[in-house]
């Protein structure tokens, strides 16, 4: 999941929402399963400016909170390394 959550914070502007699971949930039970805390309880704060794409092919984007995150296009790997440490 950290590929994805990577790649979409690279681009992710305002109003814009992740999620993984059915768009349609049966009951909270569902929702409760699919929840990922160690990526949706995290302090993320503002971007501090656009992503910007390196000649490797690389994005790069850092975050209000201290968080930075990477996407590499050549191997669509993502890393998040949280403010936190964690």
């Amino acid at each position: 999941m950290t590929d994805t959550a990577a790649a979409f914070l690279i681009g992710a502007g305002e109003f814009s929402y992740y999620g993984i699971g059915k768009w349609i949930s049966p009951d909270v039970d569902d929702v409760e399963m699919r929840w990922c805390p160690s990526l949706f309880e995290r302090a993320l704060g503002r971007p501090m400016a656009d992503a910007v794409k390196t000649q490797d092919g690389v994005w790069k984007r850092a975050f209000a909170s201290g968080t930075n995150v990477e996407f590499d296009t050549n191997t669509n790997k993502g890393t998040i390394e949280w403010a936190d440490g964690q």
